[in-house]
């Protein structure tokens, strides 16, 4: 389905070189060194996943109203003290490898060699249903956006460590929501194991990303009469996992910095920087600081390139006008430096420069 002439959308796969060809039927004569070295290519790609932890009781009602009953489905725990459950959006979590041959299962195995047993949400459907898996992932390609109201995360991050990667790392890219995820947690009344395995993960990040989604419209109606201001250059964040990174963002996005004042970050940063104060003294860990900054549509439901583009036409109903740039889906990343910010400050947006321009993150649409 080829995209409406109001509008042109950009993703992953149109920075691809298409010149590249579809099959390659002397594969199978290939050392088997050099396939192994292809299969690795093939499988080291930047995926964000988002983690949720329920507590047990919250995951057993879910389960229990979508099936009629809980004992037609396994619970994946397999921890005895584990008091939470590991809640995986599934969408494009599981990669095409693991079908391809038992050669190609064999290389997914090893690389995504971290198997988190959990339950699986928003996968081949747009439905919330749950069903019980395993993640596997890679932790130094994967990043985990790991969001919780409760004080598990210490715990998840000690059975990631010890219990699921083989190599004892656990984590090395963290993304934070808004509301964080320290919230009261000590590390001096912290169970000294658990204690170890939290500061060890914590100091070993090499990137940290705090996430911004916006859930106004990428237009806004201004006094002018028959005039839009629209911040039509926002990315929009599907449920695609996958993506590569361009940077800068090559498209014109200038004028669109002039009406972009509601990106303030402080919360989870100032935070980040409160708990490394008060534990620390404030030496922080040597990772990436970015701002991860996206159009939150309602998510669900835009899986596919055609998903997408009927949900831009449905935004250019909405509006007067069709849009400036193209439309990108994925994300901005901006250095944290662009903000300037200090402990008790608040920022309106970053600063518009192009020394400041964000990264862009284009993500993968089926």
């Amino acid at each position: 389905m080829s995209s409406p002439s109001q509008f042109e959308i950009l993703t992953s796969e149109d920075t691809e070189v298409s010149s590249n060809p579809r099959s390659f039927d002397l594969f199978p004569r290939l050392p088997t060194e050099l396939r192994l070295k292809i299969w690795h290519h093939a499988l080291e790609r930047r995926r964000i996943i988002k983690v949720d932890l329920w507590d047990r009781g919250s995951v057993e009602a879910f389960a229990g109203q979508q099936a009629g009953s809980t004992n037609s489905l396994r619970d994946p725990n397999t921890l005895k003290d584990q008091h939470y459950n590991v809640v995986v959006g599934g969408y494009q979590t599981f990669s095409k490898l693991f079908r391809v041959s038992r050669e190609s299962r064999d290389a997914a195995m090893g690389f995504y060699r971290v198997h988190l047993p959990c339950w699986l949400t928003n996968g081949a459907t747009k439905s919330i249903i749950l069903k019980p898996g395993t993640l596997f992932f890679n932790p130094e390609y994967d990043i985990l956006h790991i969001d919780t109201n409760e004080d598990e995360v210490v715990d998840f991050l000690h059975y990631l460590k010890t219990a699921h990667d083989p190599r004892h790392v656990g984590l090395r890219n963290l993304a934070i929501s808004p509301e964080g995820i320290f919230h009261d947690i000590s590390p001096p009344d912290l169970n000294p194991l658990f204690r170890a395995s939290f500061v060890d993960i914590l100091w070993q990040l090499h990137e940290v990303y705090f996430v911004h989604l916006q859930a106004i419209n990428r237009y806004r109606s201004t006094r002018l009469k028959d005039a839009d201001q629209r911040f039509r250059s926002s990315p929009i964040a599907p449920m695609a996992l996958q993506f590569d990174r361009v940077e800068p963002d090559p498209r014109p996005i200038g004028e669109d910095f002039k009406l972009f004042n509601n990106l303030d970050p402080s919360g989870p940063v100032h935070e980040w920087h409160t708990f490394f104060d008060d534990y620390f003294g404030g030496r922080l860990p040597q990772a990436e600081y970015r701002v991860l900054c996206a159009y939150a549509v309602n998510i669900t439901q835009v899986y596919t390139r055609q998903d997408a583009e009927e949900f831009l036409q449905w935004e250019i109903k909405s509006s007067r006008a069709p849009d400036r740039v193209p439309t990108a889906f994925g994300f901005w990343l901006f250095p944290l430096k662009n903000f300037d910010l200090s402990l008790g400050d608040e920022q309106e947006g970053p600063q518009e420069s192009e020394e400041q321009w964000p990264g862009l993150a284009l993500t993968k649409l089926p």
